[in-house]
């Protein structure tokens, strides 16, 4: 009979990064010491996963992490090896489900994220490990592990598994009969579904294993009248068998990625429809012309392996100092620019400048507290100790309430123009985008919001002054937003992703406001400089009518231009290298990159189209 038992505990992220020592040693002491109601336990500990994205791979609370899974493995192991000595037989399983870069993430191909340990003790010390051979590290897939754990536990192989068997694993003095049969009895799942494929009979691991069940039966008959039998061909059949079995193991793993190519070719056809009526142009060859120059300067992370400032600040002795030193420069430039360089056209400017000054104050400090719980800078004096929880809700608090009292505004004040109207609607989600952006980031990218912001004024200023050309306004504006988008340490790699900003003041997970956060804090620097480009054309001369929204308009048709070039070429690319070597490792995560940035820009697009069409018609213009 399953026995389940429950325990109370702290909201998740509180534990994993604080009380993990001491509530899981009082549960876990218990179940070992009463063991007598389960057969199976599985511990899943996040604890280091969730300092590595949080606080990074170098931050002193790993030591002590480490130091607190030392402490449960040893109890652990022990407690395993008196249950052997009692005969009461035991099995303890040690292995992590993914590595950590230096970076603190993990989702890409490299070594550091891909290769695990994997450790069986079992309390049985066995003699044959502790000669030269077995010392050697001994490497599996991870889809060998379910193979492997059935034979050990003596169990039958699961129907659908297709892993290979590692004898150096299950080493316990087997004779060479005991291990021909296993290899043969994994072999013939193996081939159950190897024989699925097309043309297998002519595939050289088949005919390979084919070879090693012949000789397999040869030695059965023999080997009781051949002594050097048994020596010498068991070890070359063992051989063989595991030669076919990973051969067959790899083409059965490519075989099972399918892919729909007539549903794929439609939807490039589809994509690549909805772009041309798009574009829509006079003069198709400039415009084919600007996308190469973008499609080549834009869509790479050339540089994305050299040193960057924010390593120097980790590894730094002064590291705490130095850090401080960068977010208060980054928040107090953030204040000066919204309060003194982005200004919008609004009535009664001093009583707005109060406010705006008591919302960026209260928020700014909120987000300086925030990184200061973290133990990432100082904190201010005498201030208690907290875990950024409540920081963050007063964040949201202020931002609540500034929110509802700015659309009060906007809408019960007479004499709004529809010009003032869609400049104080983009001034607001302007600023709402750059201080959401600041909590979400990391310390050391705060700085980039308002360098962003100065490089895109000045030279969205230049340009202004001395060319009334848009479309070269808009390609600045697109090229600033990816330039800073890796910047801020994006890349073309899963691993890069800033995972920590889905649990920031949040004490249990949802999904759909950590999906949220994490797409805001990635492509914070696009639509940053989308809205930075529109929020000035709303500050320009405006006499015309049907000339500003045309421009709007232009703007949003530019910027799902260029995002549905590059998507569309990605989408080809893909298509064509589909059985590249690198094609999960580089192509895909690319297009992942891709299509969500489509989704946000789109989003974005459609929401200020639909909005700029209300205005038109409850203005008539």
């Amino acid at each position: 009979m399953a026995m389940i038992h429950g325990y109370k505990c702290l909201p998740i992220y509180f534990i994993v990064l604080r009380e993990l020592a001491h509530f899981s040693l009082m549960i876990l002491c218990n179940e070992l010491e009463n063991n007598n109601d389960w057969s199976i336990m599985i511990l899943h500990y996040l604890g280091l996963d969730h300092i590595g994205h949080v606080y990074g791979p170098k931050s002193p609370l790993i030591q002590s992490k480490l130091k607190q899974m030392d402490k449960i493995i040893e109890d652990i192991s022990s407690k395993v090896i008196e249950w052997n000595k009692q005969n009461v037989e035991s099995l303890f399983i040690i292995c992590g489900d993914h590595g950590m870069k230096n970076s603190g993430g993990h989702g890409g191909a490299t070594l550091e994220e891909t290769l695990v340990p994997l450790i069986i003790i079992d309390g049985n010390y066995n003699e044959n490990n502790n000669n030269s051979n077995t010392k050697m590290v001994n490497q599996i897939d991870q889809i060998d592990i379910t193979t492997n754990l059935a034979v050990i536990l003596g169990l039958p192989l699961p129907y659908l598994n297709i892993g290979v068997i590692s004898l150096n694993m299950i080493n316990y003095n087997l004779s060479s009969a005991q291990k021909l049969y296993i290899l043969y009895y994994n072999g013939r799942q193996v081939l159950n579904h190897f024989k699925k494929l097309s043309n297998f009979h002519s595939k050289q691991c088949y005919l390979n294993y084919l070879k090693a069940v012949k000789l397999h039966n040869e030695w059965i008959n023999f080997s009781n009248n051949e002594s050097n039998f048994d020596n010498t061909v068991s070890e070359k059949i063992i051989t063989l068998y595991l030669e076919s079995l990973n051969d067959m193991k790899n083409l059965l793993v490519q075989s099972i990625i399918q892919y729909n190519i007539p549903l794929i070719t439609i939807a490039i056809v589809l994509t690549i429809q909805i772009f041309f009526i798009i574009i829509n142009l006079n003069n198709p060859i400039n415009k084919i012309f600007l996308l190469k120059k973008y499609f080549y300067y834009c869509t790479g992370n050339k540089y994305a392996n050299l040193p960057d400032i924010s390593q120097w600040l980790k590894e730094s002795e002064y590291s705490d100092i130095y850090m401080t030193l960068f977010v208060i420069i980054a928040l107090g430039l953030i204040l000066y620019i919204l309060l003194f360089i982005v200004k919008n056209d609004e009535k009664n400017k001093l009583k707005q400048q109060k406010d705006k000054l008591l919302f960026y104050s209260s928020t700014l400090l909120c987000i300086y507290l925030r990184h200061a719980s973290e133990k990432n800078i100082y904190t201010l004096p005498f201030y208690p100790e907290s875990r950024g929880i409540r920081e963050v809700e007063i964040f949201w608090a202020v931002c609540t309430f500034y929110l509802i009292y700015s659309i009060k505004k906007i809408i019960f004040y007479p004499k709004n123009t529809y010009k003032s109207l869609i400049n104080q609607l983009f001034y607001l989600l302007l600023q709402y985008w750059i201080i959401i952006s600041a909590i979400l980031h990391r310390p050391y990218n705060i700085i980039l919001l308002p360098i962003q912001l100065i490089s895109q004024i000045i030279i969205s200023n230049f340009l202004i002054n001395y060319t009334d050309n848009l479309k070269v306004l808009t390609f600045t504006s697109y090229c600033i937003g990816n330039v800073f988008y890796f910047y801020q340490g994006n890349s073309n790699s899963l691993a890069t992703i800033d995972v920590a900003a889905s649990c920031i003041g949040l004490e249990t997970y949802r999904i759909y406001i950590a999906a949220l956060f994490i797409c805001i804090n990635t492509f914070s620097s696009p639509v940053l400089a989308y809205l930075i480009l529109v929020f000035k054309i709303t500050l320009g001369d405006t006499s015309n009518t049907i000339e500003f929204f045309q421009k709007l308009h232009f703007i949003n048709r530019q910027y799902a231009i260029f995002k549905l070039f590059s998507f569309i070429t990605y989408t080809i690319i893909i298509s064509i290298e589909r059985h590249h070597l690198f094609v999960w490792s580089v192509f895909a995560p690319k297009l992942l990159y891709e299509t969500a940035h489509c989704v946000l820009i789109f989003f974005i697009l459609f929401f200020v189209e639909i909005t700029i069409i209300v205005i038109e018609k409850i203005y008539k213009v």
